[in-house]
C-alpha cells in the first residue's frame, strides 16, 4: 500500500512537471507550463513546488524508513516463522518417524505376542489333556480298588451273618427240640397217670356196680365204660398232636415250664396228676350217672 502511494505521488509530480500544471504567482495569475524544459513561470512555480517537493521527499524518506523497518520486521517475523516452521516440520518428521517405528514395533510385538499366546495355549492344552488323562486313570484305579474292597467286605459280612444266623437257627432248633421232648415226655407221664387214675376209679365203680345188681345191669355198665375209654384215648392223641404247635406259646392248664416251678420235679408231677384226676373224676361220674 505504501509503495502504491509513492508510485502515485511520483506519477502526479511527473504529470505536473511534464504535461502542465497550474500555479499561482504573487499577483494571483496562473502560469501554464507547457514545456517542462523551458521555465516559463520563472521562479513562481518553483517557489510553490519546492516546499511540496521537500515534503514529498521527506514523506518518501519517512515512508522508505518505515518500509525498511517494516521489511526488517517482516523479515525477522518471517525468519522466526520459518525457524518455527522448520522446527515444527522437524518435530513432525521426528514424530512421524517415531510413529512409524512404533507402528512397526507394535506390529512386530503383536506378531510375537500372537505366536507366544498360541504356543502357550498349545502347551497348556497339552498339559491339561495330560492331567485329565492322569486323573481319569487314577479315578478308574481308585474306583476299581474301592469296588473290589467293597465286594470283599460285603462277602465277608454276608458270610459272617450267614454263619451267625445258622448258629442261631441251630441253637434255637436245639432248644425247641429239647423243650418239645421234655413237654412230650412230661405230657406222656401226665396222661398215663391220669389214665391210670381213671382206670382205677372206673374199676372201683365197676366193682361197686357189680355189688349192686338190683340197680344196674352188668351189660349196661360195660356198654357205658367203653365209650369213656375211647374218649380218653382220643383226648390223649389230640393232646399229643397239639404239643408241637403250642410248645413255644401256651401250655395246658395245670402245667408249668420246666425249671420255673418251686420244689422238685417229682412233687410237681404228683400235684399235676392229682389235679388231672380230680378234674376227670366228676366227668366220669356224670357219664356213669
Amino acid at each position: 500500500m505504501h509503495k502504491f502511494g509513492i508510485f502515485f505521488f511520483w506519477a502526479l509530480a511527473d504529470c505536473i512537471l511534464r504535461q502542465g500544471s497550474f500555479a499561482k504567482d504573487q499577483s494571483g495569475y496562473i502560469c501554464l507550463i507547457e514545456n517542462p524544459k523551458q521555465n516559463q513561470c520563472d521562479s513562481i512555480c518553483l517557489t510553490e513546488l519546492s516546499p511540496r517537493l521537500s515534503e514529498v521527499v521527506k514523506a518518501q524518506n519517512q515512508g522508505n524508513t518505515k518500509l525498511e523497518t517494516l521489511e526488517v520486521k517482516i523479515a525477522e517475523v518471517q525468519s522466526k516463522l520459518e525457524g518455527k516452521l522448520q522446527g515444527v516440520e522437524a518435530k513432525l518428521e521426528r514424530q512421524l518417524q517415531v510413529q512409524t517405528k512404533l507402528e512397526g514395533q507394535q506390529t512386530k510385538m503383536e506378531a510375537i505376542l500372537e505366536d507366544s499366546l498360541l504356543a502357550v495355549k498349545t502347551k497348556l492344552e497339552g498339559q491339561l489333556q495330560g492331567v485329565e488323562n492322569k486323573l481319569e486313570g487314577h479315578l478308574l484305579e481308585m474306583q476299581t480298588k474301592v469296588e473290589a474292597k467293597l465286594e470283599t467286605s460285603l462277602h465277608e459280612v454276608k458270610t459272617k451273618l450267614e454263619g451267625h444266623l445258622q448258629g442261631v437257627e441251630a441253637k434255637l432248633e436245639g432248644q425247641l427240640q429239647e423243650v418239645r421232648t421234655k413237654l412230650e415226655a412230661k405230657l406222656d407221664k401226665s396222661v398215663q397217670a391220669v389214665q391210670k387214675i381213671i382206670e382205677n376209679q372206673l374199676q372201683l365203680v365197676v366193682n361197686q356196680l357189680q355189688a349192686v345188681p338190683n340197680k344196674i345191669d352188668a351189660a349196661k355198665v360195660e356198654t357205658q365204660v367203653h365209650p369213656i375209654s375211647n374218649k380218653t384215648a382220643v383226648s390223649q392223641q389230640a393232646a399229643k398232636a397239639a404239643v408241637p404247635a403250642s410248645a413255644t406259646t401256651t401250655m395246658p392248664s395245670g402245667f408249668e415250664l420246666i425249671g420255673h416251678g418251686e420244689g422238685s420235679e417229682e412233687e410237681q408231677q404228683e400235684e399235676e396228676e392229682q389235679q388231672q384226676a380230680e378234674e376227670v373224676a366228676p366227668v366220669v361220674w356224670r357219664a356213669i350217672a
